[in-house]
C-alpha cells in the first residue's frame, strides 16, 4: 500500500518537476542567447542586408526618373524584414530551437564556456572572423567567376545544339 502511494504521488509531482526542469533549460537557452548577443546579430543581419542591397542598387544603374520609385521599394523591404525579424518574435522561436537542439547539459556547458575568458574572446572576434572569411570567399569567387561563366556557356551551347538535333 505504501509504495503504492508514493507512486500515486509520484505520478502527481512529476509534471510539476518535469516544468521545473523545462524552465531551467529555457533560463540556460535564454542565457545563451543573451550571451551570444542574439539581437544584436539580427540587427546587423538587416543592417548589412540593407547595405548590400544599397550596393546592388547603385551598380545597377537605375534610371534617374525610376530611382525613387526604387528607393521607396528599397525602404518598404526593409522596413519588411525588421517587422519579420523582430528579435521581440524570434526571441521565443530561438530559445525553443535552442532547447530542441541542446540538452540541457549541452547549454551549461555552452553558457559557462561563453562566459568563460576564451568564450568572450570567441564572442567578440567572431564579427571580424566572418567579415575575414567572407573577404577571402568573395575574392575566391571572384577568380572562379570566368571559369564557371565559361562551363555555363559550354553547357548552354550543347543544350542548343542539342535542340537543334532532328529527333
Amino acid at each position: 500500500m505504501f509504495v503504492a502511494r508514493m507512486l500515486v504521488v509520484g505520478a502527481l509531482l512529476w509534471p510539476g518537476v518535469a516544468m521545473a526542469a523545462d524552465q531551467d533549460k529555457r533560463a540556460l537557452a535564454e542565457e545563451m542567447l543573451t550571451l551570444v548577443n542574439g539581437q544584436k546579430m539580427i540587427d546587423q543581419t538587416v543592417q548589412q542586408t540593407s547595405v548590400m542591397m544599397q550596393q546592388q542598387l547603385k551598380a545597377a544603374n537605375i534610371p534617374p526618373d525610376m530611382q525613387p520609385a526604387v528607393d521607396q521599394m528599397s525602404l518598404e523591404l526593409v522596413s519588411y524584414m525588421r517587422e519579420k525579424l523582430d528579435w521581440a518574435k524570434l526571441k521565443p522561436q530561438f530559445v525553443d530551437l535552442y532547447m530542441d537542439v541542446f540538452s540541457e547539459e549541452e547549454l551549461r556547458q555552452v553558457v559557462a564556456f561563453y562566459k568563460s575568458p576564451g568564450g568572450q574572446a570567441v564572442l567578440n572576434k567572431m564579427p571580424q572572423l566572418m567579415q575575414r572569411s567572407m573577404s577571402m570567399i568573395q575574392g575566391m569567387m571572384a577568380d572562379m567567376t570566368p571559369h564557371l561563366q565559361e562551363t555555363g556557356a559550354r553547357m548552354q551551347k550543347q543544350i542548343e545544339e542539342k535542340r537543334q538535333q532532328p529527333k
